[in-house]
């Protein structure tokens, strides 16, 4: 856990360096299971996919009203 704990720091201090504007259309968070569109949401989301699951079926969930979906990556 200590190695991936200073990976994180690492990381977080990269992350000082990167803009994250807000987004058009929202994002599902695979940390929360809900929708986000802020730039600061974002990049607090990408630091805790290090250690937090994967929450898909919450994911699922809050989609079931949308008519499109896209799915990068």
């Amino acid at each position: 856990a200590s190695s991936m704990s200073a990976a994180i720091e690492k990381f977080k201090i990269y992350l000082e360096k990167v803009d994250f504007k807000d987004i058009a259309l929202p994002l599902m968070s695979n940390v929360t299971g809900l929708p986000m569109q802020s730039g600061a949401e974002l990049k607090e989301e990408v630091v805790q996919h290090f250690t937090q699951p994967v929450q898909w079926l919450e994911c699922l969930k809050a989609l079931h009203t949308c008519d499109v979906l896209l799915s990068v990556g």
